[in-house]
């Protein structure tokens, strides 16, 4: 079950680039693009090797470089909406299931809860008053968003291909979610998946974004430390955390680099 749901990511990985594409696609091509993403994610910081590997495999394929950057503007904005979606889904089936009520109540008071919004909210009003910022928020966010709102709306009028991207983004954190409970639950955890799944969505989303190859030795500090915050045995939690990154990071280098070297062969990237 482990391997299948990481084989699922980039089965994913592959449904939201052709979503995100303009026009038929090659779907060998895009399973390959999809494993190399695993091979070049053994090197590259997240999100920036992935990110200009599929850049170059759009312009191989003839696409402008504005409509090559609408494309991965488009599936990123897809992820978001469909990570957001799911944090709620999930963390409502949590909240009702009860998996996390000893957790919650460990949780400060409502009164200082608010009180640290507050200060958030009033740190970034200040931090807006600072000329510097605004100039980033008015020369490089607002315009990113902007470009990212357009690039959907494209994708939106064509109702196969908003599917097809949909789909793909939201298996993509389910297949994840499922391959760190099905590591977790391996080694005897009888955690709830919505539990495990709500940390893969929040700490691990958050572990991924680490300035390392893969988010190595983030992804698994953090995970660590969120499963035995939910009440998981740390030996479960880190054998379960070794598990995964094993099937999802590890395992998928080698044909990560033989789709990369045959990608290659046919000047696809």
């Amino acid at each position: 079950a482990v391997l299948l749901a990481s084989v699922l990511t980039y089965v994913a990985v592959g449904m939201s680039m052709a979503g995100a594409t303009p026009g038929r696609v090659s779907v060998p091509e895009y399973g390959g693009l999809a494993m190399s993403s695993a091979f070049v994610a053994s090197f590259a910081p997240p999100g920036i090797g992935h990110l200009g590997l599929n850049l170059r495999y759009l312009q191989k394929r003839g696409f402008a470089g504005p409509v090559s950057v609408s494309v991965i503007a488009s599936k990123e904005a897809a992820t978001f909406i469909s990570h957001m979606i799911l944090l709620l889904v999930v963390g409502l089936w949590a909240g009702r299931s009860g998996a996390l009520e000893e957790e919650l109540e460990r949780l400060p008071p409502a009164g200082v809860m608010l009180a640290i919004g507050a200060g958030v909210l009033v740190v970034t009003g200040l931090a807006v008053l600072i000329p510097r910022v605004r100039a980033l928020v008015r020369e490089t966010v607002v315009p990113a968003v902007k470009h990212s709102v357009d690039a959907m709306g494209q994708v939106a009028r064509n109702p196969v291909k908003i599917t097809v991207l949909f789909t793909g983004v939201t298996m993509l954190s389910l297949a994840y979610s499922a391959c760190l409970y099905f590591s977790v639950t391996a080694f005897g955890s009888d955690a709830s998946f919505a539990a495990v799944a709500l940390i893969y969505l929040t700490a691990g989303s958050v572990a991924a974004a680490a300035p390392t190859p893969g988010g190595l030795g983030a992804v698994e500090a953090i995970l660590i430390a969120a499963l035995t915050g939910i009440g998981i045995a740390s030996p479960i939690a880190v054998a379960g955390v070794f598990l995964y990154r094993f099937a999802t990071f590890w395992l998928p280098i080698l044909p990560g680099l033989l789709a990369f070297r045959w990608l290659t062969a046919r000047d696809a990237i």
